[in-house]
C-alpha cells in the first residue's frame, strides 16, 4: 500500500509547514484515509480544515521519488525526459478525470494531454510552484 503524505503550504507566511501533523489531526480507518476535522474535500475525500483556514494548501505525495531520491508532490516543478527523448519542465498535478498524477507541460493544451507522471524518464525535482513559479516563465522562453 502506497504510504500517503502530505506537506502544507501556508499562504500567509508563503512558507511549507513542514509537520502537516500539527495541521492535521488523522486518522486511518481500514483502506479510507480520512482527516476528521470538517471542510471541504480533496481529490482523496480528504476534509481539510485546520488552524489555517483557507490559508492553508495541502499537497500530497505521489507515492514516486526522482532520480536522486527526493519524493514528488503536487505542485513539485520537474525536469524529465519526454516520450521522445527531449528535455522538458512541467509542473506535477493530480488529473481526476485520469485517476492519476501526471506533469503538465507548458506546452499542454489541456490537463488530458499531460503525461503520467510513472512514465516519465529522468525526472529531477527542481522547485515548487510556490517558491520558484520562475522556473516555468523560464521554460517557456
Amino acid at each position: 500500500m502506497r504510504e500517503i503524505k502530505f506537506r502544507a503550504w501556508d499562504k500567509r507566511d508563503k512558507k511549507f509547514i513542514m509537520d502537516y501533523r500539527k495541521v492535521l489531526p488523522c486518522s486511518y480507518e481500514g483502506e479510507k484515509y480520512d482527516v476528521k476535522v470538517g471542510g471541504g474535500r480533496n481529490h482523496l475525500g480528504v476534509y481539510v480544515q485546520n488552524d489555517y483556514g483557507e490559508d492553508c494548501e495541502l499537497l500530497l505525495y505521489t507515492g514516486l521519488k526522482d532520480k536522486d531520491g527526493r519524493e514528488i508532490y503536487e505542485g513539485d516543478i520537474v525536469k524529465y525526459e519526454g516520450l521522445l527523448g527531449e528535455k522538458r519542465i512541467g509542473t506535477v498535478k493530480y488529473i481526476e478525470e485520469r485517476a492519476l498524477f501526471a506533469i503538465v507541460d507548458k506546452d499542454a493544451d489541456d490537463d488530458l494531454c499531460a503525461l503520467d507522471l510513472s512514465c516519465a524518464e529522468n525526472i529531477e525535482v527542481i522547485g515548487n510552484i510556490y517558491e520558484n513559479p520562475e522556473l516555468l516563465e523560464e521554460a517557456e522562453k
